[in-house]
């Protein structure tokens, strides 16, 4: 159970058992201000949201920051580097394929538009 200083607003974990039905007189170990402790009904802790679909786009965000950065820089990198030719490599393999797979997509969407006029 989670108790609040009613004079310095201070968190304090109890438990729940400490405080009999009718209440109980604490005291903050702070301030020494001392109030009546009733006891909650419903223990109410704030729970964090996961916001798993920003963190996924951060994730692909930060990916691709990263290799832009290596496409922007590849001079560079591959002077200090040289084995990363072969990251190079396949990413060239990948914009191929990807592109190409793009460009028939887009075709038959055009070709498929061009019949229904």
């Amino acid at each position: 159970m989670i108790v609040s200083c009613e004079k310095c607003n201070l968190q304090f974990l109890i438990k729940k058992n400490d405080i009999p039905k009718n209440g109980r007189i604490v005291k903050c170990g702070i301030c020494n201000s001392e109030w009546l402790q009733k006891p909650y009904n419903k223990e109410v802790i704030p729970v964090a949201k996961k916001h798993y679909f920003a963190n996924l786009f951060l994730l692909l965000l930060l990916i691709l920051f990263f290799i832009g950065l290596m496409v922007t820089f590849k001079k560079e990198m591959l002077l200090i580097y040289p084995p990363l030719n072969m990251f190079y490599d396949n990413l060239d393999q990948f914009n191929y394929h990807f592109l190409t797979k793009l460009n028939l997509f887009l075709k038959e969407i055009i070709q498929s538009i061009s019949r229904l006029l």
